[in-house]
């Protein structure tokens, strides 16, 4: 287009030169030569840009030159997304060698203790034990409560009042299963099965993630076997693989083989998950309270 636009300006140049534009018609053709290649230019110019956002449009698949839409940024998200999942299964978060166990809660859960060196814990944290320790010692129980409180709940450092040496504890909810509540049947047998695993024996613990409730979601690794707790309640039917959140295929496969051979809650006809079992008790509790409060309502 710009090339055709001199092209002209230099036709109604020449014809200006040879007085086709009768008197002064130099300087006018001159000023209608510029003009049109002036025109020509900008609409080259306007072509020019509007073919490089069509470009920009149909390789980002953007509603603008520059800014990717919304599904393209998706696009792009997704397989990021995946990578990260996928690296988050395999790659501990840190992992803690040879803890002491402190108590079981259930079939999939217990809280673990271990003593940090000096170097792991801050100046402001040795200040606060310090306090506690003299706290204990003078009988003060409102300051005693108050500093345990404040190690335990910003910190998570516990001190034992007998020693007077702060531990760190950590409540851990086991990787990849769902054993059944203590309420449901096998309850009880998954969490003594637990207990009696890691009776007496220090333990390793893999952490990968926390959930909703501040637990660290680990592998449990039995001392000095170096089984993986997770794993052998899925093989003794102790537990369910907990697929809403895990997808390791040997998971699936522990958790299949003990459907097989019937072993631990899979003798039963129909044993109910037991996250099923949290949400019909949930749903309970919640038709209890609205009774109650229409209740009070009445009275």
């Amino acid at each position: 287009a710009e090339a055709k636009a001199r092209a002209r300006a230099r036709a109604v140049a020449g014809s200006a030169r040879m007085g086709l534009f009768g008197k002064g018609g130099s300087r006018k053709a001159k000023e209608k030569a510029a003009a049109a290649g002036g025109d020509a230019a900008e609409k080259g110019k306007g072509k020019k840009k509007k073919n490089e956002k069509e470009k920009n449009k149909k390789s980002v698949g953007c509603s603008c030159c520059c800014i990717p839409s919304r599904s393209a940024k998706k696009k792009l998200a997704e397989p990021r997304k995946a990578e990260a999942a996928a690296l988050a299964e395999t790659v501990p978060l840190y992992t803690l060698v040879g803890v002491k166990v402190k108590s079981v809660q259930d079939g999939d859960g217990l809280t673990v203790r271990w003593q940090p060196g000096k170097d792991e814990l801050g100046r402001a944290v040795w200040d606060l034990v310090n306090q506690l320790n003299v706290a204990n010692s003078t009988f003060d129980k409102q300051a005693s409560a108050r500093l345990a409180e404040e190690l335990r709940s910003k910190h998570g450092i516990v001190v034992e009042e007998a020693v007077g040496t702060p531990l760190k504890e950590l409540r851990l909810r086991f990787r990849g299963i769902d054993a059944p509540e203590r309420k449901q049947e096998y309850g009880d047998v998954a969490w003594e099965f637990v207990k009696r695993a890691v009776s007496g024996r220090d333990i390793n613990v893999r952490v990968y993630n926390t959930d909703r409730y501040g637990r660290a979601v680990a592998d449990v690794i039995l001392l000095p076997e170096n089984r993986v707790l997770n794993e052998l309640l899925l093989e003794e039917g102790l537990a369910w693989h907990y697929a809403a959140f895990d997808s390791r295929e040997h998971m699936m496969q522990l958790e299949a083989k003990a459907k097989r051979e019937r072993k631990g809650l899979w003798q039963s006809s129909n044993p109910v998950p037991p996250w099923e079992f949290r949400k019909a008790a949930s749903s309970a509790n919640g038709k209890i309270s609205s009774a109650s409060k229409k209740n009070k309502k009445k009275t």
